[in-house]
């Protein structure tokens, strides 16, 4: 899996901890469970393209329980992770 991440700007870093992208390179197999752990933060995701070749997007969190999230090869995923409390 191959993953990015973008610090915000000033003006922004009071409500955005992290910019993030990540997709599955040639190595990878079809599909992972990718898992993220509680901790108090909240997801906008975009997953570009989604099932059916059509855009989705998520806000998840904050959570109690750590989340598994199917990931596929050929889909990129992008997303904002905000501040906890955002």
């Amino acid at each position: 899996m191959r993953y990015e991440e973008q610090t915000p700007s000033r003006a922004l870093a009071d409500l955005v901890d992290r910019f993030w992208a990540f997709d599955m390179t040639d190595q990878d197999p079809a599909q992972v469970d990718h898992v993220v752990m509680p901790d108090g933060a909240c997801n906008l995701t975009v997953v570009e393209p989604g099932p059916g070749g059509q855009f989705f997007s998520s806000l998840t969190g904050p959570g109690a329980v750590a989340l598994r999230v199917p990931v596929f090869k050929g889909v990129r995923y992008r997303g904002v992770r905000l501040q906890p409390g955002a």
